[in-house]
């Protein structure tokens, strides 16, 4: 059996990233992270240029990367036109955040960010079950992370641990392949 090979945007030494590298299984999954750790800064716009040409070597990238002002959608555009213009057949998978819901008032941007990401990968995933076109582009929100930024933040929360959002992302990565998971939304339970 041949090794699913992944680009994963995000730091391996924190949060889901970390959580992937010490779940998933490195005789099936084969991953390469990307991020500002290891000089992938994907606020640069000919970095994206340059991972999204790199990307063309995985069959699936996980689009992860803990990204400000748009960067992460930017990204996203960045590694569709490639794919896109090249015809090729993979998977990308945007994590987002349940905060895209969010309805209200605030001056924080990082659920309109996250709404655009969401909005954006939803469009391009309708490409692959209307036109049949060769990339399948998949969405997933979480809610709380178990973090230590998050903890910090939302010290009360109940917060969800990475080894359950791993095995979601794993499901998406997994899935069949005659059908697109567009959107996969999930939150752990506030119990007071």
């Amino acid at each position: 059996m041949m090794k699913v090979k992944i680009a994963y945007t995000g730091n391996p030494n924190y949060g889901l990233a970390e959580a992937w590298g010490k779940t998933v299984s490195s005789s099936v999954y084969y991953t390469d992270y990307f991020s500002r750790r290891n000089h992938w800064n994907f606020d640069e716009p000919e970095i994206r240029y340059k991972f999204a040409r790199e990307s063309l070597l995985y069959d699936i990238v996980i689009n992860n990367s803990a990204l400000h002002n748009f960067q992460q959608t930017l990204l996203l555009k960045d590694i569709w036109d490639i794919w896109n213009k090249e015809q090729h057949s993979g998977r990308i998978i945007n994590i987002g955040s349940t905060a895209d819901r969010s309805n209200s008032g605030t001056d924080w941007i990082y659920p309109t960010e996250k709404k655009a990401l969401r909005e954006f990968s939803l469009g391009l995933s309708m490409m692959s079950v209307w036109q049949d076109h060769p990339t399948k582009v998949s969405y997933i929100s979480f809610g709380s992370l178990m973090t230590s930024k998050v903890h910090k933040k939302h010290p009360d929360r109940t917060l969800m641990d990475l080894r359950q959002a791993v095995s979601v992302i794993k499901q998406v990565v997994d899935q069949d392949k005659d059908n697109v998971l567009s959107e996969y939304r999930i939150d752990p339970i506030q119990r007071k």
